[in-house]
């Protein structure tokens, strides 16, 4: 009986540490979600700032990709602008 002391401290000894460091792990998940979640921000608007597209197209350094940024600048000016001709 007396012997059983030691190896039941250590067994709840073991179990709390166990506790802790679920906790101090949930924690650091919470904490790494949280961090990425405001560091991304929200969507933003495509249709607020139309020459950035253009710009980007302009400085692309491949020729498929430059086509591509193109694409993708015409579609959301037609998008954006429903009122002009194409």
């Amino acid at each position: 009986m007396v012997n059983d002391l030691p190896r039941r401290e250590l067994r709840e000894l073991k179990r709390g540490q166990k506790n802790v460091l679920t906790a101090v792990t949930a924690i650091t998940v919470l904490l790494l979600v949280a961090a990425l979640a405001w560091l991304t921000g929200g969507q933003t608007d495509p249709c607020a700032n139309p020459p950035n597209d253009v710009s980007a197209a302009v400085l692309a350094d491949e020729s498929g990709d430059q086509d591509a940024l193109i694409n993708r600048a015409m579609i959301l000016r037609a998008l954006c602008n429903p009122e002009s001709d194409p």
